[in-house]
């Protein structure tokens, strides 16, 4: 088998790659010479064992193979660095780019560093290393922002999510107060995120919804503000109810009860109170009949009274009208009957015994009617006699 070194081999500058791989500054000067070391090799690898040229050949298919692997790795590396920027240069990327960028500048930073010493390419790989490090390092750092920036978004959402919660199940006054305080720190923790960072687009979008949620809380917790202003001045006002009928005033009791159910009617009936609003308003109600019908009684009552105590002349006055009826007679009336006892005239004395008992039988028919006993008393608050309505 013919085999000339020089001659058949493939031509080309395969003679000058050896030094130009010495020094080699970008890796795409040695594109050129994959096919000539390709072609180099096939040529080489037919020269049979028994040829004299056997042994030259081989170790020309060595120094190709190797020069060979030198080349591809080079090429390897420059193809790691390209997937790298490719990836650093999109203008939307995530947080599990960047640890891919990462990865792949520790991958080329790795493989430089494999050039042995004694490697045409160790000039090369040390010039580059002193670019790639800081590439790397760079960002390394920037990864480690955006994995902390990340860990105070999620802290954020943790707090969201317990928000979101509260807000669910939330029924009082306190628990809107819940859900607006955390919500309050779900946000603050958004705020909390550095700007610049993947995160902080996420924190942006995020706000919004947060904001919206917590206007939301807000516009409910006046809500039950208003609620709880409105079920406490109706209490207010029905305590004041209660007071004015102990002193059967059945007038402002009235006014009271309808000043109560007018604040619990500022409750929104499509709320979570509609049905304590209606009891209440039941309740009110039925207040307000009863002492409409206590009214009632008392002016006619009153007016009984005042048919039997003022004749021609007026003996005595309304002390009070609630479970019993209290008269004080006057004291002019309590000095005409002292005088015409003491009188001689019996006449005189006579008129005064009629006009009593007329006036007890006049009582004695009005604490029947309404049921109600009456008390008399004199000027000194002294009880004189007590009418007690027959049983029916």
């Amino acid at each position: 088998f013919p085999y000339n070194r020089t001659q058949d081999r493939v031509p080309g500058d395969i003679e000058r790659l050896e030094q130009l791989l010495f020094t080699l500054e970008d890796p795409s000067q040695v594109y050129g010479f994959l096919e000539d070391l390709n072609q180099a090799i096939e040529q080489l690898e037919p020269v049979p064992v028994w040829s004299s040229h056997a042994q030259t050949a081989r170790q020309d298919i060595q120094t190709y193979t190797l020069q060979l692997g030198q080349i591809q790795q080079l090429l390897d590396i420059e193809q790691t660095i390209k997937a790298a920027d490719q990836i650093a240069h999109q203008s939307i990327y995530t947080v599990d780019d960047l640890k891919r960028v990462q990865s792949l500048w520790t991958e080329a930073v790795g493989q430089l560093g494999s050039i042995p010493v004694d490697s045409p390419l160790y000039s090369f790989a040390q010039t580059h290393l002193a670019t790639y490090h800081p590439n790397l390092a760079q960002v390394t750092q920037q990864l480690d922002v955006e994995e902390s920036a990340q860990g105070v978004l999620d802290s954020a959402a943790e707090a969201a999510q317990l928000a979101q919660t509260r807000q669910g199940i939330a029924q009082t006054l306190e628990h809107w107060q819940f859900a607006r305080v955390t919500w309050l720190v779900a946000i603050d923790r958004l705020k909390q995120v550095p700007a610049q960072t993947l995160a902080a687009i996420e924190a942006q979008r995020l706000n919004t919804f947060y904001q919206s949620s917590l206007e939301e809380v807000n516009m409910r917790i006046h809500q039950e503000q208003d609620v709880t202003s409105a079920f406490k001045n109706a209490s207010q006002k029905a305590q004041l109810a209660l007071a004015s009928e102990q002193r059967s005033d059945w007038q402002q009791a009235i006014a009271d009860w309808q000043e109560a159910i007018r604040h619990v009617e500022q409750i929104d009936m499509s709320s979570s109170y509609s049905l304590e609003v209606e009891e209440l308003k039941k309740q009110y109600k039925s207040a307000i009949a009863n002492a409409q019908e206590k009214l009632n009684t008392h002016a006619q009552i009153e007016g009984a009274l005042k048919q039997s105590c003022i004749g021609e002349l007026q003996f005595c006055r309304i002390i009070s009208i609630d479970q019993s009826i209290k008269l004080e007679l006057h004291e002019s009336y309590m000095d005409a009957i002292n005088t015409a006892r003491g009188n001689s005239n019996y006449n005189l004395q006579a008129v005064i015994t009629d006009h009593q008992l007329i006036v007890r039988h006049n009582l004695d028919r009005i604490s029947d009617r309404f049921g109600i006993p009456i008390e008399v008393y004199n000027p000194d608050g002294g009880l004189l006699e007590r009418h007690i309505p027959k049983q029916h």
